[in-house]
């Protein structure tokens, strides 16, 4: 379990370097709890390289434990010169595995819509299984889009 737990944690945590080290032209700006967690981050955009441009803002949720449990994404209004709900990630531990969940900011209603895709990272003998769902709405049900298996040997963190 604590394998699955750390494949799912660090495939959070690479999108999150991703944007951290991948993008040239972008400045970043973190905050971080007691615990050295990063609460909040801030991206701007480098403009002609002598200014920063508001883009984008992430807030970051822990349980009492310390592991993530959401991640959400704000985009830069120009018009309103605010940040405004884009996007959140739900991260639940459960006992078959981690189960991360996508939900879109509607902005008509003024709330996150419910989560349109999941995926699940479930442990098995041989490794991880990566599971994509997308929900249908004619159906009422998550359906499968996606599922393959990780073997130890494929692991990014093993114990």
């Amino acid at each position: 379990m604590k394998a699955l737990v750390m494949t799912a944690v660090l495939t959070v945590n690479a999108l999150i370097a991703v944007a951290n080290n991948g993008l040239e032209g972008f400045a970043y700006n973190q905050k971080t709890n007691s615990h050295e967690q990063i609460t909040s981050e801030t991206v701007y955009k480098v403009n002609d390289g002598s200014y920063l441009k508001h883009h984008m803002q992430y807030e970051y949720a822990y349980d009492e434990t310390g592991r993530l449990i959401s991640k959400e994404a704000l985009k830069w209004n120009e018009a309103t010169a605010a940040y405004e709900p884009a996007y959140r990630l739900d991260i639940s531990y459960l006992a078959e595995g981690v189960e991360l969940r996508y939900a879109r900011w509607d902005a008509k209603v003024g709330a996150y819509a419910a989560a349109s895709e999941k995926t699940l990272y479930r442990q098995t003998t041989e490794g991880v299984d990566y599971l994509s769902y997308l929900w249908c709405e004619q159906t009422g049900s998550w359906n499968l889009e996606q599922e393959h298996n990780f073997d130890d040997d494929r692991l990014l963190a093993v114990e």
